[in-house]
């Protein structure tokens, strides 16, 4: 009522043109207010292909193959794969990216793994790349697990005789079915923390071996005070989608290179945090550690001991109380966040590929 007067007192002093200027300003602020506590995704892309009568399974129709639906049915993933041309194929790697980037910034790590033998798939977080969503938010953390899960679960079904992997040229080799080989998960950064968090949670799919790169495992209290924290909790309820300032990219590299690539990329989006993903970030963080103690599978940690985006101590920590009998730990001189986009990237995935050689020799699925 306050705020409704003091516009009223501010509405009688301007002329006509002021007042409409006024009115226009006061209804963006209202829509703005209004979008922001909207906890809801805005799905624009999939009603209208609804209207066109498009089959709610994506890969049904003929101009989608690479489009995979979310756990909740509402959007659209994009999805890609990696496939080895040599026979017989060595495994599955699932590749889960991290924060602001998408899964296509890692089409080099892809072809690598492919061409030593390795099967590998991976998709963009809602919100994220190519796939549908309000960017860079998520209504609950658990919505990616979800997504991946089923994703995994749809992969894993694929076999020679497929119908999907016949209409997409798979080639898978003939009597393969994915679900026998050797299988991993690949997470980075953020999607570390998804990657530890789905395969506790889904106990459905057991795991040859969990591999974490730059694992997002401990939010730096500087980056993050508590009354960052604070606020984003009280307003992740009535202000989900509102934009904290966003603080850039810094620290990604000290190779200007690959921080010139991410800044020229338009589908690693620029925008502020939300609120609601802040929070359920944040909370999301000190499940994973919490999950440590009771973490059984064999794991493979990647850290830059220069990171300030994801603190090595975090993995340092999960790494030491992790309950694996078979775990191995490599702290990276002189690198910062983003290993797997370096230069010297093939030596980090040549360990990659010999410890996934040495686990799937070594190692029978359940």
């Amino acid at each position: 009522m306050v705020l409704v007067n003091l516009i009223g007192k501010i509405a009688s002093k301007l002329d006509l043109f002021g007042r409409l200027a006024l009115l226009y300003v006061v209804l963006k602020i209202v829509k703005t207010l209004k979008a922001a506590s909207n906890p809801k995704h805005i799905l624009p892309r999939t009603q209208l292909a609804l209207e066109n009568n498009v089959k709610s399974h994506p890969h049904e129709h003929a101009c989608f193959p690479q489009f995979f639906p979310s756990a909740d049915g509402n959007l659209w993933l994009f999805t890609k794969w990696w496939l080895p041309q040599a026979k017989p194929w060595k495994g599955v790697i699932f590749l889960i990216h991290g924060f602001k980037e998408h899964i296509s910034r890692y089409d080099h790590v892809g072809y690598f793994l492919a061409q030593h033998g390795f099967a590998v798939f991976g998709m963009d977080h809602q919100g994220h790349g190519l796939s549908e969503g309000d960017p860079l938010y998520v209504e609950k953390f658990a919505d990616y697990l979800d997504d991946y899960h089923q994703y995994m679960q749809h992969v894993l079904a694929l076999d020679s005789t497929s119908e999907f992997s016949k209409k997409t040229n798979m080639n898978i080799p003939s009597g393969t079915q994915l679900k026998n080989l050797p299988r991993f998960v690949l997470g980075h950064s953020m999607g570390s923390v998804i990657t530890v968090l789905t395969v506790q949670k889904f106990t459905d799919i057991s795991w040859t071996g969990v591999i974490l790169s730059a694992g997002a495992l401990k939010v730096d209290p500087e980056a993050a005070p508590w009354i960052l924290r604070t606020l984003a909790a009280l307003l992740s309820s009535v202000l989900p989608k509102i934009r904290f300032p966003d603080p850039g990219l810094p620290h990604l590299s000290d190779n200007t290179l690959v921080f010139q690539r991410v800044l020229r990329d338009p589908t690693v989006y620029k925008e502020g945090l939300t609120p609601r993903w802040a929070n359920e970030f944040f909370n999301a963080t000190e499940a994973a550690m919490n999950e440590a103690p009771n973490f059984m599978h064999d794991l493979l940690m990647f850290h830059g001991d220069k990171d300030v985006i994801a603190l090595p101590s975090g993995s340092e920590e999960f790494f030491s109380t992790a309950a694996s009998s078979n775990k191995t730990l490599k702290i990276v001189p002189g690198r910062q966040h983003e290993l797997l986009n370096e230069e010297d990237y093939e030596d980090m995935l040549n360990t990659i590929v010999e410890w996934c050689a040495k686990q799937a020799s070594s190692k029978k699925l359940a």
